[in-house]
């Protein structure tokens, strides 16, 4: 009895099995039916994902020499750690992601590579299916040998979304902080790289008050962190950055330097804060709102 247990235990995951592979097969193959072809991708056209006209013959179109090594570095820290290991995947990566979704019950992170994420503004639509996941991978394997890691992040610089109906940093650079992209500090960079998850709702604290959210606090330090960790900035930037971010990146004021008189520069500066105290009054406390 036991035996034939088993058995039809073994029969019903066979046929799970057997079923799952075809049903994968049927779906490869209508991807493959209708994968996009990347001939143009040197040229102008109009991507899919947004209709962003992109192309490299405009004034308006970035060069990678014209970004800050800092924004690129913001980049590659926080999107794509592998960025110049892969050649468009990240195995390790995508199985994390699939291990922590099925944990949750649901889809928590996507695992794209940089070079997936391009392919799918270029060529294809927001749709979550497995069909637009196959189409992507063979688009990012062909973009991978068609154009050089920093064409990539070129190209992927000037179609990425960064807000409602903002497309592309120069557009970011200019409505965020009224720059160029060559202007943005590593604070400015790291701020608009944090967008990248979820530009329309991440970006809706600047909107809705010109002022940073917990979250915007938190992943853009967090991404100055990783310039610090790297030596892509000095401590010294990252002490001045930072304290932008502690403070909003719009409404930081740089502490101004006391200036003295000759005679006075031997005079023993008093605090007015401890004069206060040892009076026997209470200064106040500084109020400092970190959301």
């Amino acid at each position: 009895m036991a035996t034939s247990n088993k058995k039809s235990i073994f029969y019903y995951f066979f046929v799970f099995i057997f079923l799952l592979l075809v049903s994968f097969a049927g779906l490869a193959v209508v991807a493959l039916q209708t994968i996009p072809s990347t001939k143009n991708i040197n040229g102008c056209f109009k991507t899919s994902m947004f209709q962003v006209d992109l192309c490299p013959q405009k004034a308006s179109y970035v060069r990678y020499n014209q970004l800050p090594k800092h924004l690129v570095s913001s980049l590659i820290a926080s999107e794509d750690a592998s960025f110049y290991f892969h050649k468009g995947f990240d195995w390790d990566e995508i199985k994390d992601s699939l291990e922590k979704s099925l944990d949750a019950g649901r889809w928590v992170r996507g695992g794209s590579t940089l070079t997936q994420q391009l392919a799918k503004n270029l060529y294809l639509t927001q749709e979550r299916s497995i069909v637009r996941k196959i189409k992507e991978f063979f688009a990012a394997k062909d973009i991978e040998k068609k154009l050089s890691k920093t064409q990539i992040i070129e190209k992927y610089f000037n179609v990425v979304e960064f807000g409602k109906n903002i497309y592309g940093i120069r557009a970011a650079a200019n409505h965020y902080f009224q720059k160029s992209p060559g202007e943005l500090s590593p604070a400015e960079s790291a701020y608009l790289i944090s967008l990248l998850p979820s530009p329309v709702k991440y970006s809706s604290a600047f909107h809705n008050n010109k002022e940073l959210s917990r979250y915007n606090k938190s992943r853009t330090g967090r991404i100055l962190s990783l310039l610090l960790l790297q030596g892509k900035i000095s401590q010294e930037e990252y002490d001045a950055e930072q304290a932008r971010v502690d403070y909003g990146l719009w409404n930081y004021a740089p502490p101004q330097e006391e200036s003295t008189s000759p005679s006075e520069s031997n005079d023993i500066y008093e605090d007015p804060q401890e004069t206060q105290q040892d009076s026997g009054s209470e200064s106040p406390a500084l109020e400092t709102d970190f959301e």
